[in-house]
């Protein structure tokens, strides 16, 4: 049984004598703990009484365990203390503070840049995510409340781990409804860490986003694969003729000057707007352009 009690100030837990014993105690956001051959669930639970987080083990964790961790911020604390064991730490931050809302040590789990990415601790090479993670991901990623970035970063690890479908459809719902366009980049960033980046997400924000910035961004990630795909090479083809804003055509035409290089419909293109674009600085690169992709000149 743990035994709580306030020592100036300080909420402490104490369990057992001294060998076998573990003392947690929580100093505002800053966590201390003392176990001495302390069976590690036991560890665990005591920190999770003291931090007022739900804990899940998915062993039995039995083996004991000496501990010293001093005056860390909780989060750290429990990097700290989970580094050696697959773990998932679902957390939010509301005012500056990290607030823990339940720990899962788990047998297996995400890769470490994904979980970080949405907020998740983790300790082991990337495999086959048990059900227990699968569960805590799919509700951090379609969670109104989570931040868009957690949200992104769970529903990466969910891809990783092999729900594409959900990870995928997350990611591109953030992408057409947020109403932050850095949160819209960084949606459309996380597209290219699929396994295969899905290309109708990104050509609707090419061609329809409001914001200049996230359509430009959305016309670069498409003109990597433009030489191959002739869907992107098109879309960029109707940005370069289309696109309202001057700066956003102009760099259509610069993508779409490496795909001219081998593709005629593109040489076309930047033909087209030499001509007809109504912007005069536009009409003189594209004509640039033009005829530097017919000299085979970058």
């Amino acid at each position: 049984m743990l035994a709580p009690w306030v020592l100036g100030g300080l909420l402490v837990f104490s369990l057992g004598t001294v060998e076998g014993a573990v003392q947690v105690r929580m100093t505002g956001e800053r966590l201390t703990v003392r176990a001495m051959n302390t069976p590690f669930r036991d560890v665990l639970q005591a920190v999770a009484t003291a931090g007022q987080f739900s804990l899940q083990l998915d062993a039995p964790f039995s083996d004991p365990v000496t501990i010293q961790i001093e005056q860390q911020p909780l989060l750290d604390g429990l990097e700290l203390l989970l580094r050696d064991q697959s773990s998932l730490i679902q957390y939010t931050r509301e005012g500056g503070q990290v607030r823990v809302l339940e720990v899962i040590v788990l047998a297996q789990s995400p890769s470490p840049e994904r979980a970080r990415a949405a907020g998740l601790g983790v300790a082991a090479d990337p495999g086959a995510l048990p059900v227990s993670a699968v569960e805590i991901l799919t509700k951090l990623a379609t969670s109104a409340e989570a931040v868009p970035a957690e949200r992104i970063g769970a529903a990466l690890a969910l891809a990783e781990g092999g729900d594409t479908t959900t990870g995928r459809e997350v990611i591109a719902d953030l992408l057409h409804r947020h109403e932050e366009p850095d949160v819209r980049q960084e949606a459309l960033v996380a597209l290219t860490g699929l396994a295969a980046m899905p290309l109708a997400p990104v050509e609707a924000a090419a061609m329809y986003d409001p914001e200049p910035s996230v359509r430009s961004l959305a016309l670069a990630l498409l003109s990597e694969v433009a030489k191959t795909d002739p869907r992107a090479a098109e879309t960029l083809g109707q940005a370069a003729l289309q696109d309202a804003d001057a700066g956003t055509r102009q760099m259509a035409l610069a993508l779409l000057s490496e795909v001219a290089k081998t593709d005629p419909r593109a040489a076309e293109t930047l033909g087209q707007a030499a001509l007809q674009d109504a912007d005069a600085g536009t009409r003189q690169m594209a004509q640039a352009l033009l005829e530097a992709s017919r000299d085979g000149n970058p």
